[in-house]
């Protein structure tokens, strides 16, 4: 009897650095965290396919502009990045643009997830306001 094996090739989604950790964000001089200005403190985060097929990288869900700006995409709609072959990568851009009320000081977090398996997205920050004038330790 012979035995057949046939292997499926798929698309493995590697994502670097993951988590995002943004640390605290200083929201005080308030005009440089719009959305129009491209948000606050910039990531890139490479998103490299790290299978042996095409790998389509899709986020259904998109991201919340809330919280994210990710430069050339818009918010709150399908994130498409394309297809990417085995060993490609696309770098993608992300900042800060927002908090909700009550969020001040506190962590906030959350997941962009792509449609692809291993394909979950986590950052965070801390929003503060710094007031200036304080002790600095020194």
């Amino acid at each position: 009897m012979m035995l057949l094996l046939l292997g499926c090739a798929q698309g493995s989604l590697e994502i670097t650095p993951n988590p995002v950790a943004f640390g605290e964000v200083d929201f005080h001089a308030g005009e440089e965290c719009e959305p129009e200005e491209g948000g606050c403190a910039p990531l890139d985060v490479t998103l490299r396919n790290a299978g042996d097929a095409d790998l389509e990288l899709v986020s259904s869900a998109g991201y919340d502009g809330d919280y994210l700006c990710l430069s050339g995409h818009a918010a709150d709609t399908e994130l498409d990045l394309g297809t990417l072959p085995p060993g490609a990568a696309v770098i993608l851009t992300m900042s800060i643009c927002g908090y909700e009320p009550g969020e001040l000081t506190s962590e906030v977090d959350g997941t962009i997830a792509f449609d692809v398996e291993g394909g979950d997205l986590d950052w965070s920050f801390t929003p503060i306001r710094d007031q200036g004038g304080g002790d600095t330790g020194s």
